[in-house]
């Protein structure tokens, strides 16, 4: 396959994927269930046509066998919020933006599920799980506009989520 612009490298093909599918349905997407059938629904394939634009997505670390959580900051938006003020993020899902062949290095936008100041309940559950569990339906994905570069070396699965549109930054 590296003659098609493939990488040998599975999390690293599938994100080439949905960057690509993603651009052919809206492309001037950015910063601003299965693999297979969020592909074939984002096509218009599954059961009635597409109103989608994105294939949220999840990756699993190489060393800890867990959710990634990504982190990253932003100036804040809120109204009246002082020039030098910030809002941090993090979550487990991503918007793919762009993907490397060559390299391997993905930009990914971070999906909002959950702002940083609200405390993980003090359960059995794993960070990265009680992250996942705030994303109850689609009304769950909203933009950030905070994009983050990963090496997709350092991940050995990624998990699609059914496709969305995601609300706008806020």
């Amino acid at each position: 396959h590296k003659d098609d612009g493939y990488t040998n490298n599975c999390v690293c093909d599938i994100l080439l994927d949905i960057v690509e599918e993603q651009e052919k349905v809206n492309p001037t997407s950015g910063c601003l269930s299965s693999c297979d059938v969020s592909l074939r629904e984002l096509r218009g394939k599954g059961l009635s046509p597409t109103q989608y634009t994105t294939i949220p997505v999840s990756l699993i670390c190489s060393s800890t066998c867990d959710y990634f959580i990504g982190m990253g900051v932003r100036r804040s938006l809120a109204t009246g919020a002082a020039p030098t003020a910030r809002e941090q993020f993090e979550s487990v899902v991503f918007n793919v933006v762009d993907v490397d062949p060559e390299t391997c290095c993905a930009t990914l936008e971070l999906l909002q599920s959950h702002d940083v100041n609200v405390p993980s309940p003090d359960s059995n559950l794993t960070k990265a799980q009680y992250l996942l569990g705030l994303l109850d339906d689609e009304t769950s994905y909203r933009h950030t506009g905070i994009c983050i570069t990963v090496n997709l070396d350092c991940f050995c699965g990624v998990v699609c989520h059914p496709p969305v549109t995601p609300q706008p930054i806020s």
